[in-house]
């Protein structure tokens, strides 16, 4: 039997029907205030605190980002920071044309999957399992940069609306920043190798 369809892998519709945790507000807020005074001197040291503040606030069991990048003379997804059970995938890449992370900027919007490597067989050389995957597109003036991502490896472990919620909230917060924090380092870099 080949791999499943993407329709059969994607589950966002069922989010609306996924009431079992209140969307906190100031949860957020203070997750984002975190953040923001945690900025560290390297733009992949702010992508980890996010991904460590997203794994807590919407209680995933490992969270990611994932930046396109060309490798090898093409465009591929690199996890620039991991946390929880994938950490030890950091660094990795998979290619842009068949990855959750590439139909969610396909399609535009934050997606939930459940068991993706149905689909993306990539996903079967990397573990543990994903049960479910929420993703978001990470944008900076309108134009995708990568995602940001969280994982479930339990069946005991869902997403509910409030976490898509506050990925999208993070997500519009992490892209620019990110972009700020890498063009203030480059600039530092360049007025040190001109000196």
């Amino acid at each position: 039997m080949g791999p499943a369809t993407l329709q059969d892998v994607l589950a966002t519709q069922e989010l609306a029907s996924r009431s079992h945790r209140r969307r906190d507000v100031e949860a957020e807020n203070r997750a984002l205030i975190e953040l923001s005074r945690s900025l560290p001197t390297s733009p992949d040291g702010f992508l980890q605190k996010a991904c460590d503040v997203a794994m807590v606030l919407c209680r995933a069991q490992s969270t990611g980002v994932s930046l396109i990048e060309i490798d090898h003379g093409g465009p591929v997804f690199r996890w620039h920071a991991v946390s929880g059970r994938y950490a030890s995938n950091v660094w990795g890449t998979m290619k842009t044309e068949f990855s959750p992370c590439g139909t969610v900027l396909d399609l535009g919007t934050t997606q939930l999957m459940k068991y993706p490597e149905r689909h993306y067989t990539v996903l079967r050389n990397v573990g543990p399992q994903i049960v479910e995957t929420l993703l978001a597109p990470l944008k900076v003036h309108g134009t995708a940069i990568g995602t940001i991502w969280l994982l479930s490896h339990e069946d005991s472990v869902t997403f509910a609306p409030s976490d898509a919620a506050a990925l999208q909230t993070l997500a519009e917060f992490v892209g620019p920043v990110y972009e700020v924090l890498s063009h203030l380092i480059s600039i530092t870099r360049e007025a040190g190798h001109a000196e």
